[in-house]
């Protein structure tokens, strides 16, 4: 038998080998030799299996006595209440409790009393649960130290306890400001050392914005609870090149509106800051936090409603200046801790309205108060029915204001301008909060809140017909006349008409629900009177509270001077409010007929609805024997005036949308006397399928009932091309095709074959588009019959997109002329590349294309840098769409770019064509300070010189008499190689007959770096010598703005005749001031690119030296989507001139120039 290593065998079985005294078992099993002298101390013994010395183990009922001998345990041995047996010792042991618990009186661990807190100078007994006095009777704990002394020895006022020196020492004025004296660390140590947080940040990443866990906290119900963390330093967490910063995530809940202040400190150099916002979906709330005098901020927030909110941390210099505007801040000694105190909500201070309005004044403080709250607390009773204007006005430091509304039912929002309108339904009881989003505030902030009612109720909801007439309308001179606002209660599906007439005078109305504007009515009539009656009729989408506005237009005339108020003014006010309820058609699964229907009187229509399914189609239909009946759709899904969107016709057809149809019967002779008979027919719509170049569709044999008007077809385009459908009747069946956009619309038709005769029409569609037509007899039918449809694509080359830049150009062909059809979302430019390879010229031009057109275009022409643009058009073209014609290239790429105008969205066609010319003849190269000595030897000759710039540059060229047979008289161009064509400048005369041109005189920019010509002509016939002189200047780098500058207050200055160099970020405003200094100074101020190819959509506004009065505004009169506008400023002075993006995403970089010469 094999037995593993330290065994034997023994019989069947494996035993442990022994071995002799002096000797242990080794590794291998084998008895090995003890090291010399091996000897074990008292209590331990030598293990055979290792060699070494362990404690030596007693068998049970003994112990280890002294000298290390087991001994037998005493018999009976028993311990008494709170003690246990030591079995090593044989002794009877206090009883350990785990943490958490203590021994009672019977000896049992229990766990300690909940939240047990000793006062001070007490400290929890384990052994009994209870607080003890830390220092025996006659003695006290020296505060800070934990040493107890007699209490003779206590510290007088004004002295503290040292540590150090275990003496009292004086300390009254000792300690600098902000910091306290530690008897621990027998020193003054900074406040924020002083402060513990309950709860720190884990270790985790806990920024909501990368998708990391936020750290969570309970508010207490009463008291403050600190959270602390560091500030870490910034490293680029998505990957796209730019640090970011560190921001802490702390989320909390609160179950009801609740005030609390919130204090932050920095720890380590850290510019303590926070943000406060709403976490919850669907629930905007956000506030800062941001210290204006220290390394911390200090404020209160009033959380307006239950619900998650979170607390965001990190130096305030990342709110403020974050990648890659400037740098993020942060690292391993950056720190903060944030104090969280539930506060008191004050009594409110009552606003009373006891002549209409009421106002009170507060402030804002820097510091808070030791009670009460950093914000205002107010309220005020309102009526129903009642137009109130809400204001809250802060003065002074740069500031954020926002205005929190509560009712009974709780919040209603807030508000960040004065002058917000409030209309209740019932009598309401307003609570409104002072407050603000941030402040950089270095003083306290004194405010005004106020309430005002503003409007006359119009009494009445029942009548046909309400009047009110107010007597005085007035203005003193030279003032605006106040408007006027009336409220009237609307009901929901009713139709409302109001007319606002005054005795004298040009008005407006304004229809409104409180705050969003639905209905707008200028008066209408000879612009040149004034005009006394204003009408709007609108359709309430609830029942409720509805203001008019009425506006006086003739405030303000424009002279010769500019605008001036017209003199005192007083005029009668009458306000006329009819109500029409729209009559139910009911649903309509099979033609309904409404007969003997009557014009409602005083109104020239009469109004129509029905429930109808989404995407439904409906034929309405309108005929009468003693009247011109017209139908009319008014879209009801908008808050808006009544639109029409479509009509008014005898017959249209309506496809229902997600809101209740309006219908309405106008008598087109405006008599609106007789009856008229109103016919809805629900439409059935056969699907057709979907069509394609290899796969038309023909369906044969369609049905043609005698006593259906006709059938609807629709079909899907599945390429882009020309779709031609044709339908084929059988004999004696005479068919008319209509077709309809997919709102139901009609925008074609074909007929006039006659009976039997194939009719047909063609488009041009898109993959995708749905294309709906009816096929409709013309005349009586007297038996079924049928007909057969045809329809074929051809199809057509379809961009390919993304091509909104040079990266994704498509390439385009145009060896021969090239043809491409394109689509446009909203904003979107589509980019196509040409490459050549002579010289010559470039055309192309867009046009219409598909069912919904793009209907108005811009077309470029770029250089291979996709920067420098060559040509520009918006409007050549037929019908709004765009031409640029014989751009004069040479071999190389080009860029062609097509864009929508403004918001234009839809299909186009594009044409791009190239000719092959040959170039003109260069007779040198221009060295600027060199004359140049020529002569023109033959009538209408021209002289072709070229001119290199290599960075941006001014040009002047003049020509002067020269050589034994001067010219007399020239001409002179300036043109951008390789265009010859186009020029940039031209002159004639500048004085004496010879020529002289200013490039930035006359453009009002410097010149791009390139080749350009210098080119020189003899007048009319004239022959002769000249002289050619060229200076190139080239102006400094243009200067950049100063941000903020996005008022008048802050405006940048704006140096004549120098570029400005700007950028836009989204929603910016950047606002810059020039200086004239003579009357009817003619001025030019245009936005041209930065030279990095951004197409930024400028707008540029000029205001008046007060800077509100609006002198003129220009979109896109420069190249590209930027703007350009030339004024006579009439008097020296100030003036000021505001640079937009054209949309609120609108961004990227300019340049500015204000030129005047």
């Amino acid at each position: 038998m094999d037995c593993g290593p330290g065994t034997k065998a023994d019989g069947d079985a494996c035993v442990p080998v022994g071995c002799d005294a002096g000797k242990y078992l080794g590794a291998d099993g084998k008895c090995v030799d003890l090291p010399k002298a091996t000897e074990c101390g008292e209590g331990t013994v030598l293990d055979a299996q290792t060699g070494e010395c362990v404690q030596k183990s007693c068998p049970e009922g003994q112990y280890l006595g002294d000298g290390g001998n087991c001994v037998a345990l005493p018999a009976q041995t028993e311990c008494g209440a709170g003690t246990v047996l030591d079995e090593e010792s044989g002794e009877c042991v206090k009883i350990s409790c785990p943490e958490g618990e203590y021994l009672d009186d019977t000896g049992t661990c229990v766990a300690l009393p909940e939240q047990t807190e000793c006062g001070e100078g007490t400290e929890l007994d384990e052994t009994t649960g209870e607080c003890v006095p830390v220092c025996v009777a006659g003695t006290h704990q020296v505060e800070g130290s934990g040493a107890c002394l007699p209490d003779s020895a206590a510290c007088q006022s004004g002295q503290v306890w040292d540590n150090a020196t275990a003496q009292c020492i004086e300390v009254t004025g000792f300690c600098a400001e902000g910091t306290t004296w530690s008897a621990s660390a027998s020193a003054c140590v900074t406040d924020d050392s002083l402060l513990v947080a309950d709860q720190y940040e884990g270790t985790g990443e806990n920024d909501l914005n990368f998708g990391d866990t936020a750290e969570t906290f309970t508010l207490p119900a009463s008291g403050a609870y600190v959270i602390g963390g560091t500030v870490s330093t910034a490293t680029d967490k998505d990957g796209d090149g730019i640090v970011d910063a560190d921001f802490d995530w702390w989320i909390f809940e609160t179950t009801s509106p609740t005030l609390v202040r919130v204090a932050a400190d920095g720890i380590g150099g850290t510019s303590s800051g926070f943000a406060v916002m709403a976490v919850d979906e669907g629930f905007s709330y956000s506030r800062f936090g941001i210290g204006s005098t220290s390394d911390g901020a200090t404020r209160d927030l009033y959380l307006p409603k239950a619900g998650m909110y979170a607390i965001v941390a990190t130096d305030a210099m990342n709110f403020l200046a974050t990648p890659p505007q400037g740098p993020a801040v942060g690292g391993p000694n950056y720190g903060y801790l944030i104090t969280v105190e539930r506060l008191p909500v004050p009594t409110a201070t009552e606003l009373v309205l006891s002549s209409g309005s009421a106002s009170s004044n507060g402030v804002w403080p820097v510091a808070a108060p030791a009670s009460g709250s950093m914000l205002g607390f107010y309220q005020a009773q309102l009526d129903a029915l009642t137009l109130y204007e809400l204001g809250l006005q802060a003065n002074g430091q740069p500031f954020a204001q926002a205005l929190l509304l509560f009712d009974e039912n709780g919040y209603l929002g807030e508000f960040d301008v004065t002058g917000t309108p409030m209309l209740p339904e019932a009598a309401t009881t307003l609570t409104l909060v002072a407050d603000y989003h941030f402040s950089f505030a270095t003083a306290d902030v004194p405010y005004t809140v106020s309430v005002a009612s503003r409007s006359t109720l119009i009494p009445g909801d029942t009548l046909p017909k309400t009047t009110l007439s107010q007597p005085a309308w007035s203005a003193a001179s030279g003032e605006a006349l106040p408007w006027q606002y009336f409220v009237f209660e609307g009901k929901a599906g009713e139709v409302v008409d109001v007319v606002v007439e005054t005795v004298s005078g040009e008005t407006a109305i304004v229809v409104a629900d409180g705050a969003i504007q639905v209905g707008f009515a200028m008066a209408q009539g000879n612009p040149g009177a004034l005009e006394n009656r204003a009408h709007a009729r609108f359709y309430p989408t609830y029942t409720g509270g509805y203001v008019i506005e009425v506006i006086g237009l003739r405030d303000i005339v424009w002279g010769w001077d500019g605008p001036e108020r017209i003199p005192e003014q007083s005029f009668s006010l009458k306000v006329d409010i009819q109500r029409q309820e729209p009559a139910d058609i009911g649903q309509v699964s099979a033609p309904v007929t409404l007969s003997a229907q009557t014009i409602v009187e005083g109104w020239g229509e009469t109004y129509y609805t029905m429930p109808a399914a989404e995407g439904e189609l409906y034929r309405l239909e309108a005929t009468s024997s003693d009247m011109t009946p017209a139908l009319s759709v008014y879209d009801t899904e908008v808050v808006a005036p009544l639109t029409r969107i479509d009509g008014p016709s005898g017959r249209l057809l309506y496809r229902a949308g997600t809101a209740a149809p309006l219908f309405a019967v106008a008598d087109m002779a405006a008599a609106g006397q007789g009856t008229f008979e109103l016919v809805v027919t629900p439409i059935t719509v056969t699907d057709l399928g979907q069509v394609s170049g290899a796969a038309p569709i023909n369906a044969a044999g369609e049905s043609m009932p005698a006593v259906s008007p006709g059938r609807f077809f629709t079909l899907t385009a599945g390429a882009t091309g020309n779709a031609q459908v044709t339908v084929a009747p059988a004999a004696g069946l005479d068919v008319e095709l209509i077709r309809y956009d997919t709102d139901g619309q009609e925008i074609g038709w074909a007929n006039g074959g006659g009976a039997g005769a194939a009719e047909s029409f063609a488009l041009g569609v898109f993959p995708g588009d749905v294309v709906l037509f009816e096929v409709a007899t013309v005349g009586t039918l007297a038996a079924d019959s049928t007909f057969d449809i045809g329809v074929t694509l051809d199809e057509f080359p379809f961009e390919t997109e993304v091509n909104d830049d040079t990266t994704g150009a498509n390439l385009l062909d145009v060896t021969t002329p090239a043809q491409i059809y394109g689509q446009i979302d909203r904003g979107n430019l589509d980019w196509f590349k040409v490459v050549l390879t002579a010289y010559g010229r470039l055309s192309a031009e867009t046009f219409a294309f598909g069912p919904t057109p793009v209907g108005d275009t811009k077309l470029w022409v770029y250089a291979a840098d996709g920067a420098t643009e060559l040509a520009y058009n918006d409007d050549k073209g037929p019908n709004w769409y765009s031409a640029v014609n014989g751009v004069a290239v040479t071999a190389g790429t080009y860029y062609v770019v097509v864009g929508g105008y403004g918001d234009a969205a839809g299909g186009y066609r594009l044409f791009v064509s190239f000719e092959e010319t040959v170039p003109p003849t260069i007779l040198g190269d221009i060295t600027p300070g060199t004359p140049i000595d020529s002569e023109i030897t033959v009538s209408g000759e021209l002289d072709w010189w070229r001119l290199t710039l290599t960075e941006r540059s001014n040009v002047v060229a003049e020509t002067f008499a020269g050589g034994p047979a001067p010219i007399g008289d020239t001409k002179l161009w300036l043109y951008r190689a390789p265009d010859t064509t186009n020029h940039i400048v031209y002159n004639d005369d500048k004085g004496d007959y010879y020529s002289r041109i200013n490039s930035l005189a006359q453009t009002g920019a410097p010149l791009e770096p390139g080749e350009y010509f210098v080119v020189v002509g003899g007048y009319s016939a004239y022959v002769g010598s000249y002289r050619l002189d060229v200076t190139v200047d080239v102006p400094p780098p243009p200067p950049a703005e100063s941000e903020p500058n996005s008022d008048a207050s802050n405006a940048d200055t704006l140096d004549f005749n120098v570029e400005l160099e700007a950028e836009l970020s989204a929603g910016d405003s950047d606002w810059f001031v020039v200086t004239t200094t003579s009357a009817d100074q003619e001025v030019t101020f245009q936005t041209t690119p930065a030279g990095n190819g951004a197409l930024v959509d400028t707008v540029i506004t000029v205001y008046g030296q007060d800077g509100t009065t609006v002198l003129g505004t220009d979109d896109d009169s420069g190249p590209a989507y930027f703007s350009r506008l030339t004024l006579r400023l009439p008097t020296p002075g100030t003036y000021f001139v505001e640079v937009t993006g054209y949309a609120a995403s609108s961004s990227g970089a300019y340049l500015l120039q204000a030129a005047s010469y």
